[in-house]
């Protein structure tokens, strides 16, 4: 399941400002007094907002797509060999570059 999806699905229940600290319910099992103590609901206009998806491919787009919209989702891929070359004592200072076919 996409990201974009998750949030289209629960936008009426998303933590906001005034539910913070948010305990997240990572087991399904909380109710919502146990997930945020400090509000009843979230702000009823968390729900009216929408979600749509396009790549940024620079940090100024993202910079500026921020500004005017409030947000963005990130993602990025762990390729076969990221987490063996960190796992390796010998690159500790090392720039990792993703082998060919990664």
């Amino acid at each position: 399941t996409s990201t974009l999806s998750l949030l289209q699905q629960y936008s009426q229940q998303l933590p906001t400002e005034g539910c913070m600290p948010y305990k997240p319910d990572l087991q399904g099992d909380m109710d919502r007094s146990e997930r945020c103590g400090r509000c009843s609901a979230p702000n009823k206009y968390a729900s009216q907002g929408s979600f749509d998806s396009y790549q940024i491919t620079t940090i100024w787009e993202a910079q500026r797509h921020i500004r005017r919209y409030g947000s963005v989702v990130t993602r990025f891929d762990i390729l076969d060999d990221f987490i063996p070359f960190f796992n390796s004592y010998a690159n500790a200072q090392a720039i990792y570059k993703p082998k060919a076919g990664a």
